[in-house]
């Protein structure tokens, strides 16, 4: 037997809804009906809904929100409205506590669709790209990062392998009420309690094909940031070697990077003074022709004492106050954010120009 999914209280909004649902259901064409059953009683997607009904995926979309229209008015004729939309209300509560009357409707879409198969299994998505930020925070603790990344890919792994095993119980007890419907001939000669068994295992495996697809993408995902942090360490193992002359305080480095702006040396800028791992593009769309041309020629007028700001064991990061002269007589007078590596004492311009 399959093991029972506990049941939460419904929300306010399914409260009012649930004692009319079955009879305005019943109001609705049979196309509608079906294409509500199929999209929020099933979770199907607009393609899957659209290949039952004979529809392409944009003709089924606007089927089933035709058919929401529909019965969103023979709920206000009756006196009923909702807080939320109606479609998160049904497609939230359809597993919880489905209207009786209903059993027969779904009875008689599962026999129309016995020869092909009732279920189908999930298709795994393709995983979006986990998007991490280029930031200094985990050098210390890239080693036991990848540690908790392989404990959660095998803790993924094992909820998916129970997540298959409860989908085919579930088609496998779809399938028996399926047979038993079609052996009887008259779906209204069995009894009532199995109905809502069937309507109740197809919301069902709609929830744990959302888990499923859920669990896919988290798995996706740290695989994604395991292999960020193994290139990161990788990174980290060789350190360039800093020349003699590299600057050894936030002082330093900020007249260092001051300097070679105004020589308008760029690639020693790149090369010296930026970020580990940020693209180089990011800092040309930040230092435009515009922005580097105003820079060149300009004279260091004072350096103040830098402030620490932030210290985690492998970054270090100061604002170092400024006042500088541009060629046209302009000054500013500003504090420069410079970080630095303490892994490879690289020390590298943050912001603040």
């Amino acid at each position: 037997m399959r093991e029972p999914i506990p049941e939460t209280a419904p929300e306010p909004d399914w409260e009012k809804l649930r004692p009319v649902l079955d009879e305005v259901m019943h109001q609705l064409k049979e196309a509608d009906r079906e294409a509500i059953l199929l999209r929020y009683f099933e979770n199907r997607q607009f393609a899957e809904v659209g290949a039952k009904l004979g529809l392409n995926e944009n003709a089924a979309r606007m089927r089933v929100e035709r058919a929401l229209e529909k019965l969103r008015g023979l709920l206000a004729g009756r006196g009923v409205t909702t807080a939320a939309a109606l479609a998160s209300v049904i497609s939230a509560n359809a597993v919880q506590l489905a209207p009786a009357g209903l059993a027969a409707t779904l009875a008689n879409a599962s026999l129309a669709g016995a020869g092909t198969g009732t279920f189908t299994l999930l298709k795994i998505m393709t995983a979006t790209q986990l998007k991490l930020g280029l930031g200094a925070l985990v050098v210390a603790g890239a080693a036991t990062a990848l540690v908790v990344q392989h404990q959660t890919q095998t803790q993924l792994r094992g909820e998916n392998e129970s997540l298959w095993q409860k989908i085919a119980q579930m088609q496998t007890d779809n399938e028996n009420l399926s047979n038993r419907l079609a052996e009887a001939g008259d779906a209204k000669s069995l009894p009532q309690e199995q109905f809502d068994e069937l309507l109740k295992l197809r919301g069902e495996v709609g929830v744990l094909r959302r888990q499923r697809n859920e669990q896919q993408k988290s798995l996706a995902q740290t695989q994604n940031s395991q292999s960020w942090y193994s290139n990161l360490n990788e990174q980290q193992q060789a350190p360039t070697a800093l020349p003699e002359d590299y600057p050894k305080t936030p002082n330093a480095a900020t007249k260092a990077i001051f300097d070679t702006l105004a020589q308008g040396d760029w690639n020693a800028f790149i090369t010296n003074y930026t970020e580990p791992g940020v693209p180089r593009n990011l800092y040309d769309q930040m230092f435009t022709d515009e922005v580097k041309s105003n820079l060149i020629g300009m004279e260091i007028v004072s350096i103040g004492q830098p402030t620490n700001w932030l210290s985690n064991g492998s970054v270090n990061k100061w604002f170092v106050p400024y006042k500088i002269r541009f060629n046209d007589g302009g000054e500013k007078s500003f504090r420069l954010s410079v970080g630095q590596d303490t892994t490879t004492g690289r020390f590298y311009f943050d912001g603040g120009l």
